[in-house]
């Protein structure tokens, strides 16, 4: 199969014999199997395409598709809410409310890290509980209260860097694979910018995270829905939703 982010050519024709020529591959009874490809502007993988497969077809060998494909690059591919509990010093994920983590990946690794609060706005909050299950962001913000969730310091020990930045969402997105982003640890943020975010469903959520209101913390826009000292380990077996950018 193929595996990449971006095509930086593509086509058919002449091109598709240098690669291999017609003759060994009707040696080898290698046959076209795929026709009518089509993919919709939010497809994010070749699996969510339609597609006709092995039903029959009018294609030529002069229409089998090459592809010449760039490196991989970072992409979003899971996220949750946060908090450090004080029972078990263990990083909770799941619930409504905490630290907004992402993991991304590039195609040889992948890595869990935070969000910035650059450009980030009501909306991409909004669409940020929407796609962690939830439909609204019900208060959000950075600092101070992102250190209450998770402590900066144990950011640090543990590892977990800031890995996307700048993300902007237009005022007809109803989704957040939809906002634009900087994702991959070359940004110019500061721990002070971690993004925490409390989601809200239209009814009570029993899996809430407590935490008392401060006069003083710094709030993001909230309910406005236009659209739509210890070791800590990571315990992913509390990692109940997932994001997909």
């Amino acid at each position: 199969g193929i595996n990449a982010e971006y095509g930086e050519m593509w086509g058919s024709s002449s091109r598709s014999d240098r690669y291999i020529s017609e003759e060994l591959l009707d040696r080898a009874d290698i046959h076209t199997l795929i026709d009518e490809v089509e993919c919709n502007e939010a497809d994010r993988n070749i699996l969510n395409c339609s597609a006709d497969i092995m039903v029959g077809h009018d294609c030529s060998r002069s229409e089998d598709i090459w592809l010449q494909c760039s490196e991989p690059q970072w992409q979003v591919t899971d996220a949750a809410l946060t908090h450090l509990s004080n029972r078990t010093k263990d990083l909770e994920f799941g619930g409504s409310e905490g630290l907004l983590l992402v993991q991304v990946e590039d195609g040889k690794s992948r890595q869990w890290g935070t969000v910035c609060d650059d450009y980030f706005d009501d909306l991409a909050a909004n669409l940020s509980c929407r796609g962690l299950g939830y439909e609204y962001a019900e208060d959000w913000g950075s600092e101070p209260r992102n250190s209450r969730y998770v402590p900066r310091w144990l950011l640090e020990e543990i590892g977990i860097p800031v890995l996307v930045d700048d993300v902007q969402c237009d005022e007809w997105a109803t989704s957040i694979s939809l906002c634009e982003a900087k994702v991959g640890p070359d940004n110019d943020c500061d721990r002070s910018e971690d993004i925490w975010l409390r989601c809200k469903s239209g009814k009570d959520d029993e899996d809430d995270h407590d935490e008392d209101d401060d006069d003083d913390d710094e709030q993001g826009g909230g309910g406005i829905l236009d659209f739509g000292g210890g070791k800590a380990t990571l315990n992913l077996n509390k990692f109940h939703r997932k994001w997909r950018f």
